[in-house]
């Protein structure tokens, strides 16, 4: 098979941080379309960590459940009581679970660290690192780069939106039992996993060989059309419920017997903005219209996997 792969889509391009930076700083990584900064990586215990607390150490265990169940990018939208104006640039922290970072902006400066999600419910932040912009202009600035402080412990809160279903609320609360940062993101952990593409428009099919596999926690996809494979990045935008974008999508190159059919999935897919499921539970891919371009079954692991 001809390896080759050729982009059929791209999404935005990286933003350009200009800032004043100390020598702490490490180096930059891109994540979600962002570009931050990043420490070398270090060695991580897989069931516990240390806290500091008033200058003594205790001991604490990880949870990969809890790690798994905040994974992804989160946006800030409040700061203790202040409810933050909606921007373009709205400030975020980003959990990757994999290696116990996170990658965060609180509006100005870019911050990363590790971070540790506990038994007991609660993240731990890290080795924290951040670049040194002023930005006057922005406010609760150091309101939210104080939360991201090394050794600062929080209890973690999910919830639903109540006005959107589809958002899930991520809520930090201090030991002092105050809200110290409220976050939101769109929920689509629904579609981690294989899935069967069934319908594209009001075409079906009964080929299981045309499959998706969605990794949210590592926003990515991958899946064959039946003849090729093809990967790409997963994108969500937190302000709004449900949304799912593909990007960065890359292709294999083998001749088809039904190109008909690949090129209608793949063009289907560069139109998708949303994904809901349904009451079967299946999920449907729909574009900004709301109208479904495609109907996924769930499915156990092909045999090629």
């Amino acid at each position: 098979m001809n390896k080759t792969i050729r982009k059929i889509s791209s999404i935005a391009a990286a933003v350009i941080l200009t800032a004043a930076c100390s020598t702490s700083c490490g180096t930059m990584k891109k994540t979600s379309g962002q570009t931050e900064t990043s420490t070398s990586k270090k060695a991580k215990e897989s069931s516990s960590s240390k806290k500091t607390t008033d200058g003594k150490t205790t001991k604490v265990t990880a949870s990969a459940e809890l790690a798994e169940k905040i994974s992804g990018e989160w946006q800030i939208i409040k700061a203790g009581n202040t409810v933050l104006p909606i921007t373009d640039e709205m400030p975020y922290i980003n959990f990757d679970p994999t290696e116990n970072r996170f990658y965060a902006s609180d509006g100005c400066n870019i911050i990363n660290g590790d971070f540790t999600a506990t038994t007991e419910g609660n993240v731990i932040f890290q080795h924290v690192l951040s670049t040194l912009r002023m930005c006057p202009e922005i406010e609760n600035q150091e309101a939210i780069s104080g939360v991201m402080q090394d050794n600062k412990s929080y209890t973690v809160v999910l919830s639903k939106s109540a006005t959107t279903p589809d958002v899930t609320i991520l809520t930090l609360r201090n030991p002092q039992n105050k809200d110290v940062l409220t976050m939101r993101r769109s929920d689509m952990s629904f579609l981690n996993g294989y899935w069967q593409v069934v319908k594209i428009g009001d075409k079906s099919y009964d080929n299981p060989e045309m499959n998706l596999f969605f990794d949210i926690p590592a926003m990515k996809v991958h899946g064959n059309t039946g003849c090729n494979y093809f990967n790409g990045d997963i994108y969500t935008d937190p302000k709004v419920g449900a949304s799912l974008n593909f990007g960065q999508m890359g292709v294999t190159r083998m001749a088809c017997y039904d190109q008909g059919v690949e090129s209608s999935m793949l063009v289907a897919l560069e139109q998708v903005t949303s994904a809901r499921p349904d009451s079967n539970g299946n999920a449907l891919l729909n574009d900004s219209n709301g109208t479904t371009l495609i109907v996924l079954k769930h499915m156990d692991a092909p045999a090629d996997e």
